[in-house]
């Protein structure tokens, strides 16, 4: 099913659960889980997912077709309307924080962002925050405080004093969507690429080609600030478990970058020492610039790409993935719809569409170019 059932709670004291459910799907539809014309689940199959009774299940969706979200065909079936109702929002004004606003990842998140707001007539205000401790304490002390706006989307900040500040502003009542990661600690949504899935298919990829000494690289953030790493190297781990391949090897190779923005140089050696020339080696790193240094380390060095190693990265941002002569493979991450999917969270949010947090994880894309082999096996 496209929505989690088991969100629901079935408490005395809790809402009616036709109700939960009818603004479970209400909330789906307008975040675009289901689209405009798309074919609900069943309702055997809510029942049986859920748990529910049919009175409750029928209640439900008859409440949507009354109130305009769906269509209910005999015999065919539930459909989203392919014209639903706008829900009048009391967002007028949302605040966009991230570290860096010139940032080619922030720039599409921004145009996804911004073409949500001006759609639903919401004034967007955004944020850089800077590199330093002291300068994002400073900048999110004076804006939080001003209260110029009745929603925050956010990037996970680099402390987790200041992301317990931003918490204070959920425990407050305002909509909060966390974008690119989540906190399980805060009771918020969160909107991300499907990071393991897309590196188990990266990986998958460099597997049946033969490339079977696996090199998983990028920064080192702790918990919870790493969940991109720690989902990335479970589906790389997933998809060398699913390959049958005895001799597949795994290595992880993370790295702090400096107050000057460069590289340890022991993370070079040791990159270096693990790329084995005499098989083939696959390297998966975590954003596309870091897969663009590791590229030019390697050709300056006279190493065969990808004859002797193939690199994949992960965004799809063009400043990274489009130079010349080796335009980089990525798993390509929905950056324009996972702006526009969080500010329609937020909406939801702020109507009390429901009162569980939901995690909205977005499909991601493996694109070959000239830094892999460029068809399957």
């Amino acid at each position: 099913m496209k929505i989690d059932l088991n969100v629901l709670w079935k408490t005395p004291n809790a809402k009616p659960l036709y109700q939960q459910l009818k603004e479970l799907v209400q909330g789906a539809i307008l975040a675009g889980i289901y689209l405009p014309g798309e074919k609900l689940e069943s309702e055997k199959e809510f029942i049986e997912k859920g748990n529910l009774s049919y009175p409750t299940v029928s209640r439900a969706l008859r409440e949507l077709a009354q109130e305009g979200y769906i269509i209910r065909k005999v015999g065919s079936g539930s459909f989203v309307r392919p014209h639903f109702p706008m829900v009048p929002s009391q967002i007028k004004n949302i605040v966009a924080i991230y570290y860096n606003l010139d940032t080619p990842y922030f720039k599409r998140l921004h145009s996804g962002i911004e073409a949500e707001c001006r759609a639903r007539d919401i004034r967007l205000h955004c944020i850089a925050t800077g590199l330093t401790l002291s300068e994002e304490k400073r900048i999110l002390t004076k804006e939080l405080k001003s209260r110029k706006f009745d929603a925050i989307l956010g990037y996970p900040f680099g402390s987790m004093e200041l992301n317990l500040r931003l918490s204070e502003m959920i425990d407050k009542g305002i909509p909060v969507v966390m974008i690119g990661s989540f906190f399980c600690q805060f009771q918020c949504d969160s909107v991300s690429p499907d990071y393991e899935t897309g590196s188990e298919n990266a990986a998958a990829f460099l597997l049946d080609h033969g490339y079977d000494n696996i090199i998983h690289t990028g920064v080192s953030p702790k918990f919870p600030f790493n969940m991109l790493q720690i989902a990335v190297e479970r589906g790389i781990k997933n998809a060398i478990s699913a390959s049958g391949y005895a001799n597949a090897r795994y290595h992880k190779l993370s790295f702090t970058i400096g107050e000057k923005g460069d590289y340890p140089k022991e993370y070079w050696r040791q990159l270096f020492e693990l790329c084995d020339i005499e098989s083939k080696t696959g390297i998966i790193c975590d954003t596309d610039a870091v897969a663009r240094d590791v590229i030019d380390f390697l050709t300056a060095r006279k190493i065969a790409i990808p004859d002797q190693v193939a690199i994949i990265g992960a965004g799809d941002l063009p400043l990274y993935t489009m130079q010349k002569p080796l335009q980089l493979s990525t798993v390509a991450w929905p950056l324009e719809r996972m702006g526009r999917e969080a500010v329609r969270r937020l909406l939801v949010q702020k109507d009390n569409t429901f009162d569980s947090s939901v995690r909205i994880i977005m499909d991601t894309k493996l694109i070959l170019r000239d830094t892999t082999p460029k068809q399957l096996p």
